[in-house]
């Protein structure tokens, strides 16, 4: 978002910072966005988890074993 009016325009009505963020994310116009964040607003984490899953696996990494080690750490409090 380049216009500094756009932007102050879409912070109007909003109460939270976690709004602002829903916000700009909901704004995207990249289909596949609009998809993930259908499916979150539907609450279908099996999707998303397969999502992530692919998109890792592309990359050639695992979801499970990265997503269960950062659940970890917050559980321990080693992050936040």
């Amino acid at each position: 978002m380049n216009n500094p009016m756009q932007f102050m325009n879409m912070l109007k009505g909003v109460k939270s910072p976690k709004d602002a963020v829903i916000n700009m994310i909901k704004s995207n116009n990249n289909p596949m966005i609009k998809n993930l964040v259908e499916m979150a607003e539907k609450g279908q984490i099996e999707e998303l988890k397969t999502f992530a899953r692919n998109l890792y696996k592309e990359s050639g990494r695992n979801f499970d074993e990265e997503y269960n080690s950062f659940i970890e750490k917050i559980k321990n409090g080693d992050i936040f």
